[in-house]
């Protein structure tokens, strides 16, 4: 006799009624793209490529570009020298990029720190140049000697690139553009020749550091800059160190600070006995400064090769030293 189960019916249960059998999947996803390498790690072909690209030259901005996309030997492209010749296919050393008024629009990007024997970007008057300078370009080599950005809308600060690590440099040039902030007090570049800085926002006074360490400077344009304090006295004393320097190596020769100008300044105080030492003075333009005091004859005597004496609506006053 069948045992019943109070109170529950029995069904039938057939293959058909049970729920539908699948076959396992397993999803996996796609491997991730590899991390692009290192920039300091970049190959000079992709340095500058990452420059055509950032820069406005992919877009068709430049006004010349040859070679630039054709690929071949970089040392061929526009606007690149090599340290050597070399042939079709082969490798050379990118030690110079002048790109002056060529139309660049971007930004300058850190793969240029990857170009290990640098010596020279030239980028000036490029108003579409924009942004702040990459603060990995402090790892050019110490051999890296000038860097031109007039006329350009870079801005930001005097960039970290200016420490005493690159001893070789010798021309900064950033006039009208947007840099601001102040001269650092690390700024001891023995070897500069250049320095121009001439409208921007650069504020602040010339620190007595940097001042003293410019045995070989030459020009110094300050003009319409926000720069204020006084004239640095320091700048006579790095002269006559540098003349010293002069007498026993070679690689001083001529030095001496042959233009100083800081027109339509905050600059004030009158005029270091120092400047004595400024033998290779030729220009001097004080004018709308607010330099003030008398001309001191001692130091105009030993200023035979002075050309040119801008005093103009400064506070300058009495009378013409014998020697002018």
């Amino acid at each position: 006799m069948a045992r019943k189960w109070a109170g529950v019916s029995a069904a039938r249960i057939t293959r058909s009624s049970l729920p539908e059998e699948r076959p396992h999947t397993c999803s996996v996803s796609p491997p991730p793209p590899p991390p692009p390498p290192p920039f300091w790690s970049l190959s000079p072909r992709q340095a500058l490529e990452e420059l055509y690209a950032s820069a406005g030259g992919a877009d068709g901005k430049w006004r010349y570009a040859t070679n630039w996309t054709t690929g071949g030997d970089v040392c061929r492209w526009w606007g690149v020298t090599c340290s050597k010749e070399v042939a079709a296919g082969g490798g050379g050393e990118v030690i110079g990029l002048n790109l002056q008024g060529n139309r660049l629009e971007g930004t300058l990007p850190r793969s240029l720190a990857s170009l290990s024997r640098l010596i020279a970007i030239d980028a000036d008057g490029n108003e579409g140049l924009s942004g702040t300078l990459p603060p990995e370009l402090k790892r050019l080599s110490a051999s890296f000697a000038s860097l031109s950005l007039d006329e350009t809308a870079v801005s930001g600060t005097l960039p970290a690139l200016l420490t005493s690590s690159l001893t070789l440099l010798q021309k900064i040039e950033l006039e009208q553009t947007r840099i601001s902030g102040t001269v650092p007090h690390h700024f001891k570049l023995p070897r500069l020749r250049q320095l121009d800085l001439r409208r921007t926002s650069i504020s602040g006074t010339f620190p007595a550091t940097a001042a003293a360490s410019l045995f070989s400077l030459e020009f110094l344009d300050l003009d319409r800059s926000a720069l204020s304090g006084t004239l640095p006295p320091e700048l006579g004393e790095a002269a006559r160190v540098g003349s010293q320097f002069k007498k026993k190596m070679s690689s001083f020769a001529d030095v001496g600070l042959r233009r100083l100008e800081v027109e339509d300044t905050a600059i004030s105080g009158t005029i270091p006995p120092s400047f004595k030492h400024l033998t290779q003075l030729v220009q001097l333009d004080l004018e709308q400064s607010s330099v003030s005091g008398t001309l001191p004859a001692a130091v105009f005597e030993s200023t035979a090769q002075l050309e040119r004496l801008q005093l103009d609506q400064s506070r300058v006053s009495g009378t013409l030293p014998p020697s002018l």
